[in-house]
C-alpha cells in the first residue's frame, strides 16, 4: 500500500483479488478511513465486490474515498448502481490523486 503526498492510503486491488476473494474482502474490511482504491487491474467486478465497497462507503463517509477505475464496463456498472453518488470516480491514478488534493 502506497500513500498520496496529503497521507491518504492508495489500496491497490488487482483482477485476481476483486472476483470477491477472501482476500480482496479482508483488504476492502480493514479499511477504516478515507483512502484512494485502485481498480486498475480490474476487468468485472461482482455483487460480493459491490456489497464490501459500500461496507467502505459506510466506513469512511460518503465520497470520501476515489475509485480508480480504467475499465469502460467496471466503471458502467459503478454508475448504473449509482456508486459515483457514493464514491468519487477517477480514470486514472493521476486524477485520483489530484481530486483528493483540491
Amino acid at each position: 500500500m502506497e500513500s498520496t503526498g496529503n497521507g491518504m492510503a492508495v489500496v491497490p486491488l488487482s483482477a485476481e483479488l476483486a472476483s470477491g476473494s477472501s482476500r480482496a474482502l479482508q483488504r476492502l474490511s480493514d479499511i477504516a478511513s478515507p483512502c484512494i482504491i485502485d481498480l486498475t487491474g480490474v476487468k468485472a467486478i461482482d455483487a460480493t465486490m459491490l456489497g464490501a465497497l459500500i461496507g467502505v462507503a459506510r466506513r469512511t463517509g460518503v465520497r470520501a474515498t476515489v475509485l480508480v477505475t480504467p475499465v469502460p464496463t467496471v466503471r458502467r456498472i459503478l454508475q448504473m448502481a449509482h456508486f459515483d453518488q457514493i464514491f468519487r470516480l477517477a480514470e486514472t491514478l493521476d486524477e485520483a490523486r489530484q481530486a483528493v488534493a483540491a
